[in-house]
């Protein structure tokens, strides 16, 4: 996805805020999207994202958690790919 398609997504929600109940779900909703987009491109800016939907840049615990393994996953599986292979 490109930087057009995540300010497409941004700008939908937050054409759509009036649809929920409460602004909290408006919030998880916003929050569930940032939170799938951060796992399609490494470099997603997941603040900035939020930022755009007026909502403030915070993670659950089990957001956190979850974000931490697999940055910790990225980087294991990058720098087992610069390892130089024997042939």
């Amino acid at each position: 996805m490109t930087k057009k398609d995540y300010e497409l997504i941004a700008d939908m929600l937050q054409n759509t805020e009036v649809l929920y109940r409460t602004k909290s779900a408006y919030q998880e909703a916003c929050q569930q999207w940032a939170f799938r987009l951060m796992l399609t491109n490494p470099r997603f800016d997941r603040n900035r994202f939020l930022e755009a939907c007026g909502v403030e840049p915070t993670l659950g615990q089990r957001q956190e958690k979850l974000k931490q393994n697999i940055e910790t996953g990225l980087n294991r599986t990058f720098q087992e790919a610069k390892k130089p292979t024997n042939s």
